[in-house]
């Protein structure tokens, strides 16, 4: 059996973390947010992949640092779920009324 070896290159997660991660790409775009009308996210507590429940906490709190208006939110419940696309679920109930108080058409 072969062995397989890989190893980390330092420099490659660097530009990574520089220009793939939201939160570390806030400073470089904050005028630009903080231009916005509106700006919104929500994500699952139950989200499979705890990765997205964590990013999303720490992007809130990184925009909250540079003053930018936003609203967020964690909600009880799993992403795709009829909770989220029945008549009385978030998309109804959260993101259409989010549109009508903010876009204008």
């Amino acid at each position: 059996m072969r062995e397989i070896l890989f190893f980390i290159d330092s420099d490659v997660m660097d530009r990574l973390r520089e220009n793939f991660f939201l939160e570390s790409l806030i400073g470089k775009y904050a005028n630009n947010l903080k231009s916005l009308r509106a700006f919104k996210f929500d994500w699952s507590r139950s989200d499979q992949n705890f990765d997205h429940v964590y990013s999303n906490q720490a992007f809130t709190r990184k925009l909250n640092e540079y003053g930018i208006r936003h609203e967020a939110e964690e909600y009880n419940g799993m992403p795709n779920s009829d909770s989220n696309w029945s008549p009385e679920g978030r998309i109804t109930t959260d993101l259409l009324p989010f549109f009508q108080r903010h876009v204008v058409f």
